[in-house]
């Protein structure tokens, strides 16, 4: 008896990919004669016999090349391996730095709470983030109660962290449209209450996390269940991309706009008292802090922006990859690795945006830098020494 197609592809699937090329066997076949396939993929060139309860030795190869052969797979799978190890490690230090200085800045605005805020929720997400690379270098097989809520915290941490750059902008645009109603309308109650309602919403989206993972058969890493393909990717692409990009650009747009016609006002500002100048001074300060943020949040989502729109507006997309054959699948999916790969930076980066476009947290930084050497160079010799040495 011939060998059959399910035979076929019971031999592939042992191998993993057909292109790849070497030596499998199989235990479940009963009687084997010598045969070559033609396929789209190469030539499977089977030699050998087998009886009842023997194994069959299946020697193939291929016309096209492996994919270890294409520059580009080998780069996805160092981003797949190393990326979250990358971003989450400096995301930690970073972060924490920012949180301890701006917990410090006097007076301690909403702005600052803000940071603060988003300092904590970036470092549990790079946490998340850190734990999954982590366990990706073990050897312990990966089990569905370790998959679905690591993910699920993962994709709530990142929703939140969004969600809070888009209140962020919504405040400074009052600050920058309303700002005699600024300390009215944005009371330190009504920010807090606004992060923990945000907070709230970004875990309830994310519930279904818990139902759209799982392992694969392996168990060596976490894959997507049919109902995140076919239903929920659509519904998270409006939460987590679509919806904060369209605000951010909006809104910081009107920002850059109103802020152009104000520097066009600096004459009658010169006029005003030394007060009204300082503080629309501090508030012209922290508006472009958060355009230089917000810029960065948009630069870092395009590519994953392109993707999503692509795979929406491309329904059969498996199929048109496939058509095109295997150096089409390979572009598209290191592409998609790397443009996801590139908006984990978003949570990293805060720390060096604060610093080069905000001035009070440049300058609270450098005063606690300052105040922290002078501490130690008035200490006498023998204090010093004491204090070094216990």
């Amino acid at each position: 008896m011939k060998i059959t197609h399910a035979t076929l592809i019971f031999l592939v699937l042992r191998v993993h990919a057909l292109v790849d090329g070497g030596t499998t066997t199989s235990d479940n076949v009963t009687n084997y004669i010598t045969d070559t396939i033609q396929t789209t993929d190469g030539v499977l060139d089977f030699t050998g016999t087998a009886t009842d309860n023997s194994t069959v030795t299946a020697n193939y190869t291929s016309t096209q090349k492996s994919l270890k052969d294409y520059p580009l797979w080998n780069a996805r799978l160092v981003i797949l391996k190393y990326g979250h190890l990358a971003s989450s490690l400096p995301g930690i230090v970073t972060n924490s730095l920012s949180v301890y200085v701006s917990f410090h800045i006097k007076p301690f605005g909403s702005s600052e709470m803000y940071m603060c805020v988003l300092g904590v929720t970036d470092i549990l997400l790079c946490i998340c983030r850190l734990i999954k690379a982590v366990y990706n270098f073990s050897l312990t097989p990966v089990i569905n109660e370790f998959c679905r809520p690591l993910t699920f915290f993962g994709s709530a941490f990142a929703t939140y962290s969004n969600f809070i750059v888009v209140m962020w902008s919504c405040e400074r645009l009052i600050a920058v449209y309303f700002p005699m109603n600024l300390i009215q309308w944005c009371t330190m109650f009504r920010v807090k209450s606004g992060l923990f309602m945000l907070c709230f919403i970004s875990f309830a989206l994310n519930i279904p996390y818990m139902f759209a993972f799982e392992t694969d058969t392996l168990g060596r890493e976490c894959v997507y269940t049919s109902f995140h393909k076919n239903i929920w990717f659509f519904v998270e692409s409006i939460y987590w991309v679509y919806f904060p990009m369209f605000c951010v650009i909006l809104i910081n747009s009107s920002l850059v706009y109103k802020t152009l016609q104000m520097s066009r006002k600096r004459i009658q500002l010169a006029k005003d008292s030394d007060t009204a100048k300082r503080r629309a001074k501090e508030q012209a300060g922290l508006t472009r802090m958060l355009i230089v943020i917000s810029a960065m949040f948009v630069i870092l989502h395009i590519p994953a922006l392109v993707a999503l729109i692509h795979s929406t507006l491309t329904p059969n997309l498996t199929k048109t990859l496939e058509k095109s054959g295997i150096e089409a699948v390979v572009n598209y999916l290191s592409w998609a690795a790397l443009s996801l790969h590139i908006t984990e930076y978003q949570n990293s980066l805060n720390f060096f945006l604060y610093s080069f476009s905000g001035t009070k947290f440049r300058t609270t930084m450098l005063n606690m830098c300052c105040r922290r050497r002078n501490k130690h160079a008035d200490m006498p010799p023998s204090t010093m020494l004491k204090s070094i040495t216990f």
